[in-house]
């Protein structure tokens, strides 16, 4: 098994399986050509997605993610409402992310894109805060992020 890693790999000497060179010595940063085949050494800048859905819409604090496996943005909020309104803001350990601090969720999608306070370390939690319900049925939020 390969683990990704985020920077650089330095290889000492020719890298060898069943005495066959799969890779010859030196730096590689990003990918790393084994056998033809590249192979990525860092999942930085792709994304991952978070989705979220409440039946029945109550002022209360709901978590998204309890503990990050990995350091990501989280970039773009996706809502909507089957029925009713209600207001919600997305935080980071408690801190709401800049931009996400007065969500409006509606019958009518609506994105938002986040301005800062948006980055998450490997242990954080995402919480989403609803306040100010009003009949509101289906309460639907996706996330966007980008891996670091």
């Amino acid at each position: 098994m390969i683990t990704p890693f985020k920077g650089s790999l330095h290889v000492t000497a020719n890298l060898q399986v069943d005495g066959q060179v799969i890779a010859s010595s030196g730096t590689f940063s990003d990918s790393l050509t084994i056998s033809g085949t590249p192979v990525k050494l860092s999942n930085a800048g792709e994304q991952l997605a978070i989705q979220f859905t409440l039946q029945t819409g109550v002022d209360d604090t709901y978590t998204l993610l309890q503990h990050a496996p990995l350091p990501f943005t989280v970039d773009i909020a996706v809502r909507q409402t089957d029925a009713g309104t209600v207001s919600g803001s997305v935080n980071i350990e408690g801190t709401p992310i800049t931009g996400f601090s007065e969500l409006v969720f509606s019958t009518t999608e609506a994105t938002s894109t986040a301005t800062g306070g948006n980055t998450v370390a490997v242990g954080d939690k995402i919480t989403l805060v609803l306040s100010g319900t009003s009949s509101a049925e289906m309460v639907s939020l996706g996330l966007v992020g980008t891996k670091l």
